[in-house]
């Protein structure tokens, strides 16, 4: 064996569970590697000195220092002088795709106060206000003709509290079915609330229409009252408790809880196991997202919310290993662990580009908001920046200005992720942060940075097993679609090659 001119790649590696887990930045590979692999990955530019070579040879012996060699060098994170085994994948931003995602927020007005929440009096301070039945079916007019090609469309509606103009929900849900059910298209509706004080005949409705119910809950009952308060500052747990057991005797089928993660977010798992024990099993966890609000800093230090992610989700991957859960989770997909391992199975297939915008904040990409005025934005959190307007329904929409957007938020133009080994994973996190954190696009929300990479390598943890124990287990994470084809096309392959 030949040790001299030997390369290593762009590689990052890290122990999980007793696990070392390698990710090769060059091809965007994954694999789960031996402690002897390590180890001489460990030497770095020192993989030619031969007395730290003896050292590992001294350690495992020479025979398996050879295997070891060989086996990195056919996952190419070793190569030898002259072979071509580190090759980068293509990268490149894809176009600006249609967009299958829009935020309605069809009123400014709510009827709580929450210490995280920008509509405090209004929306950046401006005075609240009520979206008007025309304007609300110049939206779904509007975003039909942005949907395109896309046969799955969604609404999301918000706010401020969206129960407080409930007529104005109703309209789009009625006006938006025929309008896309007569384009041949399928469109889904979320109900973003609060969850205070809604009235029986409210969720009612939203059972029969088959919208899905996202109430905003943060857990225990201390955390909650903490950060989800009344006008009055008093706590709302117990009436948003009653709004849940309310939707979950009428049956709807459809129910998820949003729990907004901060830095007192310390004990997620209890925080989890008490929505659960509501009657939610859908949970979905996202960081806030700081908006001028830097009273708190609630958006710093989320990585010591660390040690009970790493338990639910390994929790999470003994119920997927042992097939005690369905993937019929489906209806919601939004914790960012899932996302982030569904990015990482289409990366590692090749199915979007190393470098490509897929993945990164949908904002301005597959997600539009318009706020209940009629303002257009890339997402609804970026309302109250005019520089960031993107026309209204009356004046008309400017595609050249969200083209600028889409270009200016560009993964390869965030200088501080170039270096950085989750760069494809992350892509610089949600883009509203940035602007807060940074006044800029380009550069990320350095508080939420560790986060981000707990996340990353958890999910890198869990696609790693997953492959090495049952690749037919990622139908948890992938659409049904997308996921069949992708096996489909595999045997295929594999037929050809053995032919």
């Amino acid at each position: 064996m030949s040790n001299n001119h030997l390369k290593i790649a762009d590689i990052f590696k890290f122990k999980m569970k007793d696990r070392t887990v390698l990710l090769n930045n060059d091809r965007f590979t994954v694999f789960l590697i031996d402690p002897i692999e390590a180890d001489i990955l460990d030497l770095g530019n020192r993989i030619e000195d031969l007395a730290c070579l003896a050292a590992v040879q001294k350690r495992y012996g020479n025979d398996n220092v050879r295997s070891a060699f060989d086996r990195l060098e056919k996952m190419g994170v070793i190569a030898y002088d002259g072979k071509k085994a580190l090759s980068v994948k293509e990268t490149g931003a894809s176009e600006t795709p249609c967009s299958n995602t829009l935020c309605l927020s069809v009123t400014d007005h709510c009827n709580m106060r929450c210490r995280y929440c920008r509509n405090g009096d209004g929306p950046f301070g401006l005075p609240p206000v009520h979206m008007s039945k025309n304007t609300a079916r110049k939206a779904i007019d509007f975003f039909l003709e942005e949907s395109g090609s896309r046969e799955n469309s969604f609404i999301y509606f918000n706010g401020g509290e969206p129960s407080l103009n409930f007529d104005v929900v109703e309209l789009c849900i009625d006006y938006g079915k025929d309008r896309f059910h007569a384009a041949g298209k399928k469109l889904t509706f979320c109900f973003v609330t609060n969850g205070f004080n809604l009235t029986r005949s409210l969720i009612d409705s939203l059972a029969e229409k088959g919208v899905i119910l996202l109430v905003g809950i943060d857990g225990l009952p201390e955390i909650h009252n903490c950060f989800r308060q009344a006008m009055d500052g008093s706590g709302t747990h117990k009436a948003v408790y009653r709004t849940i057991r309310q939707a979950r005797d009428n049956k709807l089928s459809k129910l998820a809880a949003i729990t907004v993660l901060t830095q007192e977010s310390v004990d997620i798992v209890g925080a989890v196991n008490h929505i659960r024990s509501l009657g939610i099993d859908n949970v979905v966890l996202k960081p806030v997202i700081e908006l001028y609000r830097e009273e708190a800093g609630i958006g710093k230090n989320l990585e010591k919310c660390g040690d009970a992610m790493v338990e639910m989700s390994m929790a999470l991957l003994d119920r997927i290993l042992s097939r005690s859960t369905t993937p019929e989770k489906y209806f919601i997909n939004e914790n960012i662990v899932e996302t982030y391992i569904a990015l990482i199975w289409k990366k590692t297939r090749g199915l979007i580009p190393l470098g490509s915008r897929s993945g990164r904040c949908a904002a301005g990409l597959g997600e539009l908001g318009i706020t209940a005025g009629g303002d257009i934005y890339p997402c609804v959190f970026f309302s109250g920046l005019p520089e960031y307007k993107l026309g209204s329904l009356s004046s008309g929409f400017d595609r050249h200005k969200l083209l600028s957007f889409n270009a200016e938020a560009e993964p390869d133009r965030k200088t501080d992720c170039q270096s950085c080994w989750a760069r494809y994973i992350c892509l610089g996190g949600c883009l509203r942060d940035a602007v807060s954190y940074s006044g800029s696009l380009v550069e990320p929300n350095k508080h939420k940075c560790g986060f981000n990479k707990l996340i990353a390598k958890i999910s890198l943890y869990i696609y790693a097993v997953i492959t090495e124990r049952d690749p037919s287990l990622f139908e948890f994470f992938i659409p049904p679609k997308e996921f069949h084809l992708d096996r489909l096309f595999q045997k295929l392959n594999t037929n050809v090659y053995d032919q």
